[in-house]
């Protein structure tokens, strides 16, 4: 199966990171200068919008910023994430977290060390993340670094920081595993090629689309929804409810999955676990819906881009508020 589109996602999230420093003007290859304190206590530039790596890798600039300067506070931003799933999970409802991996924590064989652009503040600062998402200690954590890495298959794009569709299915494939082995056996897919515009070159004003392998459900699960909703994937969507059938082989009940581009890029892999399923992007949804929806569920799958971690509305103290109101007056 060969798919051919010009979706662009230039308006997400490195984008806005990048063009939203106060007084910062791009030079040609979309980079945005700017200071950068890392954890050693000594200031940097900016890194290039995309820095390469190797087998024609690239790699998005603001991993090795953020890296360099949290540090080991990176462990804050994942104790976040814990605490929301742990709200939820104390309500009665099930709930698993995991990450938009970046594509250094999961292919670091393919960065040149010797050249990082904040030299050994990004050694330090991605070794550490490394390691964190690898053994953070959760109950609710989906850890999925190691089996994107190790997958034979193109789990990221090479000119994109997002993973594939393949990556998203290693990624439903896992929550499948967590929620029920069963549910996991019977999980299949078809594998083919897209030819996609990854973002790290969009934004330095290249089009030179690479081909990238894809995977779509193969296994004997059906899902519907109301006609003209979302005719799947690429056509981006932030707000999504399906039905899949049989029930026997779907996951029961009510299941909410609220994340970002990640997600989007794993949702129609998504679908053929959950019988009654909904998908909300996070960042183009309003926090009282998404309360609402955690409310109604009766599972509740969390992804965060890793690059993000830090700063998610997520985890901010007026949703966490109005999440705890709304699961104490729904109890």
């Amino acid at each position: 199966m060969r798919r051919s589109r010009g979706l662009r996602l230039a308006s997400l999230l490195v984008c806005a990171l990048l063009a939203g420093q106060s007084g910062a003007t791009a030079d040609g290859t979309g980079n945005v200068p700017v200071p950068v304190h890392g954890a050693d206590g000594n200031v940097y530039t900016s890194a290039p919008v995309a820095v390469p790596g190797t087998g024609g890798q690239l790699f998005s600039g603001p991993d090795f910023d953020v890296a360099c300067a949290l540090g080991d506070g990176f462990r804050h931003s994942l104790d976040k994430l814990a605490r929301l799933a742990d709200i939820i999970e104390r309500s009665g409802r099930t709930a698993v977290w995991t990450l938009g991996y970046n594509k250094s924590s999961v292919l670091p064989r393919r960065l040149v060390l010797d050249a990082l652009p904040h030299g050994s503040c990004d050694r330090d600062g991605l070794r550490t993340q490394r390691r964190l998402v690898r053994t953070y200690d959760d109950p609710e954590y989906l850890p999925l670094a190691d089996k994107l890495s190790g997958s034979r298959r193109q789990t990221y794009f090479r000119t994109d920081q997002h993973w594939t569709t393949v990556g998203g299915a290693v990624f439903a494939k896992a929550l499948a595993s967590r929620l029920s082995p069963s549910l996991a056996k019977q999980q299949k897919y078809a594998y083919g090629t897209e030819q996609f515009q990854g973002m790290l070159n969009d934004i330095r004003g290249i089009y030179a689309p690479e081909t990238a392998e894809t995977a779509s459900p193969a296994g004997r699960v059906r899902t519907s929804t109301r006609a003209g909703e979302w005719a799947g994937y690429p056509e981006i969507v932030f707000d999504h409810s399906w039905r899949s059938s049989p029930s026997r082989r779907t996951y029961p009940g009510r299941t909410v999955v609220v994340g970002d581009s990640f997600a989007w890029f794993a949702l129609e892999n998504l679908r053929p676990l959950f019988r009654h399923g909904r998908w909300m992007w996070f960042a183009y949804s309003d926090p009282d819906d998404v309360v609402q929806a955690i409310v109604d569920a009766d599972t509740v799958v969390l992804e965060v881009y890793q690059l993000f971690a830090s700063m998610t509305t997520l985890t901010e103290r007026p949703f966490l508020n109005k999440l705890r109101q709304a699961l104490r007056k729904a109890s």
